[in-house]
């Protein structure tokens, strides 16, 4: 089968490879903590299954606004406002289903190929995923330890090129759990 080469860019995530070992040792009767891919240890909650089951009884099967529900939305923006100290306008938020592919669409958007991204490191896989599928040039900022593993304007500053076209900053951070100060965020901004 032909597969094209952004195809045979895509990279698995090795945490996805230690969730198969991990379900293969419960097989096998031990015990087993998960901390691979952040799956909840619970069972959806019922009040979310019941308003799932209630929305197919009443035919809300239909495709909605590409940004998702308005709905969904607003109460998302009320969230950030409650929580955050600011709303943003609902035209500023985009539901979409999960991490990966909005990383991807992100980059795709801002990014073209031969473009450097800047990126932690450590970092979550999936940066690198997604910048290997568009031809982007990962350039690596270390997050180091006497900075408690927080991205540092000074070590960005040293990595921007002409060709830079984004830095993924993430707080807090995946996979150190780092959060960011003000002061650094307003560094790198």
């Amino acid at each position: 089968m032909y597969l094209s080469s952004t195809a045979k860019a895509l990279l698995g995530q090795a945490a996805f490879k230690v969730l198969a070992k991990a379900k293969e040792l419960e097989r096998q009767g031990k015990n087993v903590l998960h901390f691979e891919i952040g799956e909840p240890d619970f069972d959806t909650p019922g009040n979310i299954k019941d308003a799932a089951i209630n929305a197919l009884k009443k035919g809300e099967t239909n495709y909605v606004n590409a940004a998702g529900l308005l709905e969904l939305r607003e109460a998302i923006r009320e969230e950030i406002g409650r929580t955050r100290g600011f709303e943003p306008s609902v035209d500023q938020i985009l539901v979409g289903p999960g991490a990966n592919p909005m990383i991807y669409f992100a980059l795709a958007c801002v990014a073209d190929k031969g473009d450097d991204v800047l990126l932690p490191d450590p970092g979550f896989p999936s940066y690198l995923a997604a910048v290997a599928a568009l031809g982007l040039n990962p350039v690596y900022v270390p997050l180091r330890e006497e900075n408690e593993f927080r991205m540092s304007p000074e070590d960005v500053s040293e990595l921007i090129t002409p060709k830079t076209r984004i830095i993924i900053m993430n707080s807090p951070q995946n996979p150190t759990g780092a959060v960011m100060r003000e002061e650094d965020v307003r560094g790198l901004a």
